[in-house]
């Protein structure tokens, strides 16, 4: 299974941050976010990741990951020109090439997931996938849904304003190769996108889409608003320093995976000293490290 990470949105939610840098590269405790998105995706077990993004973001990444072979891993840039980002749904259909006609997961830029059980959410929808021809989202309690996308009375609604819902659309979807065919047939929504929901109710009116969870072992928060950053960045600080645990590390998830091997990891952090890398150092003492 592939997975595609959408990164080339505006974020007009965080600006005027976002004039300085994408929102993919934004710090969530000591690690750009996009590692949160890579290791995410690596613990689910997949190797081969498109990442839809301006040139300007998909330039920085490609500073940090390359093609992606330190990673054990293949990874595409998929360029999508300012002037014609107009919504998740126009930014997913860059995937199409990449994607052919493979299920896949979709990974929205600025989620952040903690999977507890170091993916066993990827073999299950694994597992669903295979045994159905539908497309599925993950559904996560929330306080108040009306920051998010929802259902309301079985329709997938975009930041609407109904009270009392507190399950939302999260930003990870599984979906099936036939997505692509609807994309095609949604029009501009009233606050003037091409989105997702618009996709998600076309296709649950031919009973191709489903929602499954909340799983308790998985958590998940938006980091595209100034709130939830920093409520972010508090969750994973405090997780590590209090557990020991390492959370969003691509480098410690491929190599978990056997995707990367001692000496490929010691050699990328030679001479590393941050929090980061002392981290992963602490999470694999048997590795004969080198710090200067």
């Amino acid at each position: 299974m592939k997975g595609v990470i959408l990164s080339s949105g505006f974020g007009k939610r965080l600006w005027p941050v976002t004039e300085v840098s994408p929102k993919v590269v934004h710090p969530i405790y000591n690690k750009p976010s996009i590692y949160y998105s890579l290791a995410f995706l690596i613990q689910q077990g997949v190797t081969e990741i498109g990442i839809v993004g301006t040139d300007e973001s998909n330039n920085l990444i490609r500073g940090l990951f390359n093609d992606g072979c330190d990673l054990g891993c293949k990874i595409k840039y998929l360029n999508e020109a300012k002037k014609y980002v107009r919504g998740t749904a126009t930014s997913l259909a860059c995937a199409e090439d990449f994607v052919q006609k493979e299920p896949f997961i979709l990974l929205l830029g600025d989620s952040l997931f903690i999977d507890k059980e170091a993916g066993c959410l990827g073999k299950l929808f694994n597992q669903v996938m295979k045994a159905r021809s539908t497309s599925f989202n993950l559904l996560m309690p929330v306080y108040d849904a009306r920051q998010y996308a929802y259902f309301d009375k079985e329709k997938a609604v975009e930041k609407g304003n109904r009270e009392g819902i507190t399950q939302a659309i999260s930003g990870l979807y599984f979906f099936q190769p036939s997505v692509f065919q609807y994309l095609k047939k949604i029009k501009q929504s009233e606050r003037g996108e091409y989105e997702l929901v618009s996709v998600i109710n076309l296709m649950m009116q031919d009973h191709y889409f489903e929602t499954l969870g909340p799983f308790d072992h998985v958590i998940w928060t938006d980091t595209g608003v100034p709130e939830l950053l920093y409520a972010a960045t508090s969750l994973i600080r405090q997780i590590e320093l209090l557990t020991g645990r390492l959370i969003g590390s691509p480098h410690y998830e491929a190599y978990k995976k056997g995707l990367v091997n001692k000496t490929m990891l010691v050699n990328q952090f030679q001479g590393k000293n941050s929090s980061y890398a002392e981290g992963v150092r602490r999470m694999l003492p048997e590795l004969k490290w080198r710090t200067t």
